[in-house]
């Protein structure tokens, strides 16, 4: 069976990058304004953080790029061609945060793809089952459950995860 396009493969949308866009323009004028050695451009991490919620797979790595560019302009335009310690110091640590974040982002991502994909492949091969399969938590209620239960019960897979085995699916004694 093929896999299915992944969310990882699609470009990231407009409102996602829109917001990338104008967070990043807030930090770089606010660079710009506060002087030397504050590490303002560390909240470029913030930029690439959007990745998380980017269904596109490249948003971090561009945030990335783009939050580096900034850092290096905004020390060249500080720097008036001296480059003070304290900025040489905390650019390229700021730098090396920025692009550690967007490829912790990325396998995040791939990591989250990677596990829908085999809770789907598991729960397909539960619905095969001819036979009832439930699995139930410490307190008795019910985690995991497949077709055939849920036809046995008349209930549909939503209505029954998270309810107590005991009370919803077994007869009173009454």
């Amino acid at each position: 069976m093929p896999d299915q396009p992944s969310d990882l493969d699609r470009p990231a949308r407009p409102p996602t990058v829109a917001l990338g866009v104008v967070l990043t323009a807030t930090i770089f004028v606010t660079d710009l304004i506060l002087p030397v050695g504050v590490a303002t451009a560390m909240l470029y991490v913030l930029v690439v953080l959007i990745g998380l919620w980017s269904p596109g797979e490249r948003y971090p790595f561009v945030a990335a790029l783009g939050g580096t560019i900034l850092t290096v302009v905004d020390l060249v335009v500080h720097s008036g061609g001296q480059f003070p310690l304290v900025a040489t110091m905390n650019s390229p640590m700021i730098v090396l945060v920025i692009w550690v974040t967007a490829f912790g982002v990325v396998r995040y991502r791939r990591l989250e793809h990677e596990a829908r994909r085999e809770a789907a492949t598991a729960q397909r091969y539960l619905d095969i089952a001819g036979v009832m399969i439930v699995a139930l938590d410490e307190g008795g209620c019910i985690t995991l459950i497949n077709r055939k239960c849920c036809e046995l019960l008349g209930y549909a897979a939503s209505e029954l995860i998270g309810r107590d085995w005991f009370e919803t699916a077994l007869p009173s004694r009454d």
